[in-house]
């Protein structure tokens, strides 16, 4: 998700935070990333797929 400028949270209690109040929908919204296509990042990555 680095290509669309989703970083990653360095401290676990903040990503504890935005876990509960992000949704996907929002975080393809923010980037401003069609979710249909961010869905198909996510569910490439959740199988393995190292050609992201």
């Amino acid at each position: 998700m680095e290509v669309f400028g989703v970083q990653r949270v360095g401290r676990y209690s903040f990503r504890a935070f935005l876990s509960k109040a992000l949704t996907v929908g929002t975080a393809a919204r923010v980037h401003r990333v069609p979710l249909d296509e961010f869905l198909a990042i996510l569910d490439k990555a959740v199988q393995g797929d190292k050609n992201l």
